[in-house]
């Protein structure tokens, strides 16, 4: 997690500081691994503590082993609702295979003295063996970790078992020289259970996420390869949960898309159609709705979109970009507290 260094007590603390303005706790938890079902606790203690909603970023339960725990965290949360313990919900982004740096799959401790330092830590003696060691425990299953910075053309779209066989050397080794020449190479890694994610999807308060950033589509882009969901998380879901599966109606989907983060977050007049509210709306052409963003060709617009406003504005007409920049910085209503 990015803020891994950082005690409990800290976060409490700012997220008190928080509180007074009517925020939110979003957490990036520290563990989606061997320690999710603690790190989702810490994250409701947070939120107890400091009194504050809190949303779990991106649930998941990563790595085999993990998988099926995803239920019983669903389980707990909805406890934490109903006790009154505080208020608390998910996001979710509808895809198997994390995005991240390949330097989070490497022990903690040799990010001690910063990502400056990390080539000269990894040319220790000592270094390949702690790393060997730390995917043995972890059970990170490198066939399915996947290269997409481009400043490695050789091995783009290649998984580090693939790597390792080419440069006749071993899965450590692989690991290491890779990042003693960009310590910012990114990683696609496919590890989360289908069912969890599904589960996860379809409970009542989960919402619908990118967990990405916008990239110019026809930009370079100076960390490789974005992961799919940069350009197809919602119609990928939207797919996959009312067209295919019709596990959810198309009121459904948009309450999770739309209406939940706004009253989750407090942004007054969005994620409703009323009279007042900001015209943010979309029209969708049904049969048309289709992801087309794969892992090796991401920057592939979706299907389906026919036409878009943006507060009251026309941007999208018959599939058409129109031009213009309507958009406003989102901000949230509240009562400042002392």
């Amino acid at each position: 997690a990015p803020g891994c260094f950082a005690p409990t007590g800290e976060i409490v603390g700012l997220a008190r500081v928080a509180k007074r303005y009517g925020g939110v706790y979003a957490s990036h938890i520290r563990d989606e691994r061997d320690r999710v079902e603690e790190a989702v606790e810490e994250a409701l203690t947070i939120g107890r503590q400091a009194d504050i909603p809190v949303l779990v970023s991106h649930l998941k339960a990563a790595e085999r082993k993990n998988w099926g725990k995803i239920p019983r965290l669903l389980e707990r949360i909805e406890r934490y609702n109903d006790s009154g313990e505080g208020r608390a919900a998910i996001d979710v982004y509808p895809y198997t295979a994390v995005s991240t740096k390949l330097r989070a799959f490497i022990p903690k401790h040799f990010l001690e003295n910063g990502v400056e330092a990390l080539p000269q830590r990894l040319k220790a003696p000592d270094a390949i063996r702690q790393i060997e060691d730390w995917i043995e425990h972890k059970g990170y299953d490198l066939s399915q970790m996947l290269v997409i910075s481009h400043e490695f053309e050789r091995y783009y779209g290649k998984d580090i078992r693939q790597i390792a066989a080419e440069q006749a050397c071993s899965l450590a080794e692989a690991m290491a020289a890779i990042l003693i020449d960009s310590t910012e190479t990114w990683i696609v890694y496919h590890c989360i259970q289908e069912a969890d994610m599904d589960a996860a999807i379809r409970w009542p308060r989960a919402m619908i996420c990118t967990d990405s950033w916008s990239y110019p589509i026809n930009a370079p882009n100076a960390i490789g390869q974005p992961h799919p969901r940069s350009y197809g998380a919602f119609t990928t879901f939207l797919e996959r949960y009312v067209l295919e599966k019709k596990w959810l109606s198309w009121e459904e989907a948009f309450h999770k898309i739309a209406y939940l983060p706004a009253r989750f977050f407090n942004l007054e007049g969005r994620g409703v159609i009323e009279p007042g509210a900001f015209a943010d709306l979309v029209a969708l052409d049904p049969a048309a709705v289709k992801a087309n963003a794969t892992y090796l060709d991401p920057k592939r617009l979706s299907g389906g979109l026919v036409h878009l406003w943006v507060n009251g504005r026309q941007m999208i007409e018959n599939g058409r970009l129109l031009s213009g920049e309507p958009g406003r910085v989102l901000t949230h209503t509240y009562e400042r507290q002392s």
